[in-house]
């Protein structure tokens, strides 16, 4: 009878589970991880991640994690005690360690974006097996070669804003980083002007003579129905509100992704300060994306 030696089986390794803490985050980690993390998401695109609160469901997918990813800076501040339980990585603060005002909004600054890929991308090759580390860091670096072709692109189109109108009124700060890069003015009204809790009349009449004066064409509201203090702030100062397109300052927008919606942003203050945004251009940068996204 024939005898036959059987070598060792092969058994698949488990695939890692991370989680990322909000829609920015969780759209990059997935784009470098493909299929060779299990990505877990907290706050859904469209979400506040300043306001998220930890809900059951999200606990055991944390106590379940390698790594979790949190942006940093306090966006969420509910997260921040994660760290005493679970092993943490602040993204942005490693991937930006001098945010201009520690505002935690860097990836409103594509270059910014690119070097949180870069930090998500060294966390995961040390978790996964070696023969799917070089596939994590192709994917970054197809990343970072995508996020600088953003940049290119978002630079040409602040450049088309008439000189006097190269400037952003918006109700609270968090496009620092989008106004640093493209050298353009940034005046984020209640915290230049307002102490917190409710407008004053002193308080208004700054904000007002600022915005009169700072040159803008619109305000623009962070959400799709514009807060009452923005609402109020336009009427008294008679510069309008932009109602074509309110800025997605916090995250992913509603069924978007880092790139579409940024591209979206973009346009919405190029075009509403007298600029002309190439939204064709911006777009097929959204689609290429997506694709990469999917080619995983």
């Amino acid at each position: 009878m024939a005898a036959f030696s059987l070598g060792p089986i092969a058994v698949a390794q488990p695939i890692p589970s991370v989680v990322a803490a909000n829609g920015i985050l969780c759209d990059l980690v997935r784009v470098v991880a493909g299929a060779d993390v299990s990505v877990v998401c907290l706050v859904p695109n469209g979400g506040d991640p300043h306001d998220y609160r930890l809900t059951a469901r999200d606990r055991s997918a944390i106590q379940s994690a390698s790594v979790v990813f949190l942006n940093g800076y306090q966006l969420s501040p509910a997260l921040d005690r994660i760290g005493r339980l679970k092993r943490t990585v602040k993204v942005a603060e490693v991937a930006v360690p001098s945010s201009p005002r520690r505002d935690p909004h860097v990836w409103h600054d594509p270059m910014q974006a690119a070097s949180m890929a870069t930090v998500v991308s060294n966390q995961l090759k040390g978790l996964v097996p070696l023969q799917a580390v070089a596939g994590i860091g192709a994917r970054a670096s197809r990343v970072r070669s995508e996020l600088k072709r953003l940049d290119k692109w978002a630079s040409s189109q602040f450049d088309t804003i008439p000189k006097t109108h190269r400037v952003i009124v918006t109700e609270h700060d968090a496009l620092s980083s989008m106004a640093t890069r493209y050298k353009v003015r940034y005046l984020p009204l209640m915290q230049s002007f307002a102490s917190g809790g409710p407008l004053r009349p002193s308080s208004l009449g700054s904000i007002v003579q600022a915005a009169q004066s700072s040159g803008t064409k619109y305000l623009f509201s962070e959400a799709k129905n514009p807060s009452k203090t923005l609402r109020r702030i336009s009427k008294v100062s008679g510069v309008p509100i932009y109602r074509s397109q309110f800025l997605s300052v916090d995250g992913v927008a509603n069924g978007g992704t880092y790139v579409s919606t940024f591209v979206s942003n973009v346009c919405s203050v190029v075009t509403a300060q007298g600029g002309v945004c190439d939204r064709t251009s911006g777009d097929a940068l959204g689609a290429q994306w997506k694709a990469l996204g999917r080619s995983q």
